[in-house]
């Protein structure tokens, strides 16, 4: 080890030669960096504030929000999940139970009993509003066989009455 001098502080700090340290601790650095670094003002893209960005930032593509509780506000403003907040709805669960007492726990497709199994919609949710949780619209699938579907993940769109509308 060897002894070096802090270009912030000045103070004397031990590091390894091969590091090239140049400060004696990250506050160091970190206030060295903003020392050398140009600012620029910008407007928050949530709130509308103004706050101060160094180069290295908006070189990253950050720098778009004031706070982290700001950018967690724009990312979910506009947007309502209704596919996240439906499996906290007590019906889904009801329904989810329904099928899968009714099928035995077993997938309709390839017959696996127990395991990861998944309730499908036949008739796509987004789609048909009114057959939602009916359960003869449900079916209990293992994972592989629900991927499979023609309905599953984004393959919705495809659906017939999706293209009519």
């Amino acid at each position: 080890m060897i002894t070096l001098t802090c270009r912030e502080c000045e103070s004397p700090f031990a590091s390894w030669p091969c590091r090239q340290a140049m400060c004696c601790s990250m506050k160091c650095r970190d206030a060295r960096r903003k020392q050398n670094t140009p600012k620029f003002s910008r407007v928050c893209a949530a709130c509308g504030g103004a706050f101060t960005i160094y180069t290295d930032y908006v070189n990253k593509g950050r720098g778009k929000f004031c706070s982290k509780s700001c950018s967690n506000r724009r990312a979910s403003a506009g947007r309502p999940s209704v596919r996240k907040n439906v499996r906290d709805w007590a019906a889904h669960t009801a329904w989810r139970r329904s099928v899968f007492a009714r099928d035995d726990f077993t997938c309709q497709t390839c017959g696996q009993r127990g395991g990861a199994l998944e309730a499908d919609h036949i008739k796509p949710y987004s789609l048909f509003v009114e057959e939602r949780w009916d359960v003869n619209n449900g079916r209990t699938l293992c994972r592989p066989c629900h991927r499979l579907t023609p309905t599953w993940g984004g393959r919705v769109k495809q659906h017939p009455v999706a293209q009519a509308l």
